[in-house]
């Protein structure tokens, strides 16, 4: 059975109101009393004016009464088909997430799936509603005992072997709508759950028409953008043309409202080195974290539940967003959000972003005339979704099984290491231990005899770190993993000599 729009619902609810509040009876009331002159009132026509007074105010209650039940009952209706029109299932009450809010008692929750195991696996797909592509690709993992959440980025470029042939993954949910209408999701849900070999236990899609009102009924975001660009290919939206004038972001933190947070996340040909899909991947975890932020903040404020926060946020995913979850698993995972990053715990603090990108040993991307196009295969020329055995593939999915720990040393996996000595005895001995750690790539020892004076003694090993996160991580990750004794510094002093091809190293070991 069809649903009639919102606005046809208000239009006749306002006009049922209007008739109502609008009889004679009530009218007639209003207009006696003014009618009669002051010349003419008796003693006796008084307690008729007071009369009179109290039926004027008791029909504006049942006036207002009426207005308020009937603007209730929309706001529940909406809800109540937002619900219907959103999630898997629709059992339950989306009601109750809004009482639980305002009347105290004990709510018990129902169990998410993959919460006895102790992570929950979401696949959120943004896609975009004219070319159906799924533009963004994200498994969403949160830790139940730990209290964090990680997200994994699966390129859009990835290639993969299905039924329906050999094409890029981004195609994948298209092409299982045109099947079966409704189905792109679940086919990219079971796709992905065997090629990594994980429980994807819930799947969000979403459009971008809903990402940005998402953003703009949190009242818009705020985000650190580390590396300025300027998109001078960024289409229009019936992509007629490009986007004029072109965007542009400057370094450091900013307030995006809705259209402006799509154009960051979805940017492919930003110049400064920006342009890459991985470097999109990037930037679309933090538009998700951001919005994880407003809403915590909102929370914890109580502005959330404010009545035209809670239209937006609705009106937000109507027709724009669809889940396997039902009612009672939303609410659920409302109430873990609320309960595991409550008080003054930072959101931000307990997330993590990982990429699946080429240059990690597994993903790699194979010269254009072999494909037809730019795509990204494993590094053994297997595809996705291929049959038979895969070293790579093996790679991809022992990150995807413990993903936590390795989203914990991501910025380390991708750091440079160099190892500059004076023909030191421990060299080869600290080679081979670093190798051993989470960290991108370990130059070859430079005998560095001409600036590193020749050990008398003992030999000092001091790593030099410049960035305070990569610092942090490097000693968390060196526990148990390094033997020799070391002294962790911050960046290298002016006085010792770098040559030119090492000045860009992350990671700088040196041995005297």
């Amino acid at each position: 059975m069809s649903v009639p729009s919102l606005s046809t619902d208000s239009e006749e609810l306002n006009s049922g109101v209007k008739t109502e509040g609008s009889t004679a009876p009530v009218f007639a009331d209003l207009t006696t009393p003014v009618s009669d002159s002051a010349d003419n009132e008796s003693e006796s026509s008084k307690p008729k004016r007071k009369l009179s007074i109290v039926r004027v105010f008791s029909s504006l209650l049942i006036i207002l009464s009426l207005i308020v039940i009937l603007t209730g009952g929309l706001f529940v209706y909406n809800i109540l088909t937002a619900a219907s029109e959103t999630t898997g299932g629709a059992e339950g009450n989306l009601w109750n997430l809004l009482v639980n809010n305002f009347l105290p008692k004990d709510f018990e929750r129902i169990k998410l799936k993959g919460e006895d195991e102790g992570r929950t696996n979401v696949l959120v797909i943004g896609y975009d509603s004219v070319a159906m592509l799924a533009d963004s690709i994200l498994i969403v993992s949160y830790y139940y005992t730990e209290q964090k959440m990680v997200t994994l980025s699966i390129p859009r470029d990835f290639y993969i072997r299905d039924g329906g042939g050999a094409y890029k993954i981004n195609a994948l949910y298209p092409f299982a709508e045109q099947r079966q209408k409704g189905s792109g999701a679940q086919a990219m849900a079971d796709f992905l759950s065997r090629e990594l070999d994980i429980p994807i236990h819930y799947w969000v899609a979403l459009n971008f028409q809903g990402v940005k009102q998402l953003v703009n009924a949190v009242g818009g975001i705020e985000i650190n953008v580390t590396v300025p660009f300027v998109d001078y290919e960024f289409p229009k939206d019936d992509y007629s043309g490009y986007l004029r004038p072109a965007p542009s972001f400057e370094a450091g933190r900013q307030y995006m409202d809705g259209d402006r947070a799509l154009i960051y996340a979805r940017s492919r040909h930003g110049n400064n080195g920006t342009g890459s899909d991985f470097d999109r991947s990037r930037r679309q975890a933090e538009v998700g974290a951001a919005i994880l932020q407003k809403l915590q903040t909102q929370l914890r404020s109580g502005e959330i539940w404010n009545i035209n926060s809670i239209n937006a946020l609705i009106n937000s995913v109507r027709g724009n967003l669809k889940t396997s979850a039902e009612v009672k698993e939303i609410i659920s995972a409302y109430e873990i959000f609320k309960t595991s990053f409550k008080g003054d715990t930072n959101i931000l603090e307990n997330f993590y972003s990982i990429n699946f990108r080429t240059g990690n040993g597994f993903l790699c991307s194979p010269p254009l005339d072999l494909y037809g196009a730019s795509v990204i295969t494993y590094c053994d020329g297997t595809l996705g979704g291929s049959k038979g055995a895969s070293k790579s593939r093996e790679q991809a999915r022992q990150i995807a099984r413990d993903l936590l720990q390795q989203a914990k040393f991501a910025a380390l996996r991708e750091a440079s290491v160099i190892i500059l000595a004076n023909r030191s005895n421990k060299t080869a001995e600290v080679e081979k231990q670093l190798q051993g750690m989470p960290v991108g790539k370990v130059w070859p020892a430079d005998n560095f005899y001409r600036y590193i004076p020749k050990a008398t003694g003992e030999e000092v090993i001091r790593i030099y770190i410049a960035d305070a996160k990569l610092r942090e991580q490097f000693a968390e990750a060196s526990k148990g993993k390094l033997e020799f004794a070391f002294e962790l510094h911050g960046p290298i002093p002016a006085e010792k000599y770098l040559t030119p091809n090492n000045v860009g190293a992350d990671i700088i070991v040196w041995i005297e």
